[in-house]
């Protein structure tokens, strides 16, 4: 189980990272699982290559894109409704701010 400041766990293993270190161009997962380019945008530069990327279908795509419009308008009920726990809603929060700030939703 993952502390609430680092709720990321890193696959294989016990290791847990703060939201802020994924995809930051430094690994921090020991199989720098943090950095992969499935996991982060830098090979996906809006929400529908993310997609494409990871196979989604258009309405998960569509469905990922409403959660990211109602973090954006400063609604957190949509990520309380996935199962976001109180302590992780800042880092949560944060970490998608910083998608939207780079365009992803374009």
């Amino acid at each position: 189980e993952c502390k609430p400041y680092e709720p990321f766990k890193c696959p294989g293993g016990s290791q847990c990272i703060s939201i802020q270190y994924l995809c930051d161009g430094a690994p921090d997962c020991d199989d720098g699982y943090d950095e992969n380019t499935r996991l982060c945008t830098a090979e996906s530069q809006t929400i529908d290559d993310f997609g494409r990327a990871l196979n989604l279908m258009q309405a998960d795509v569509a469905h990922l894109r409403s959660v990211f419009m109602a973090v954006e308008n400063g609604d957190i009920g949509m990520l309380k409704s996935l199962g976001i726990k109180d302590s992780e809603l800042g880092d949560v929060k944060f970490f998608l701010e910083k998608l939207v700030n780079t365009g992803f939703l374009d």
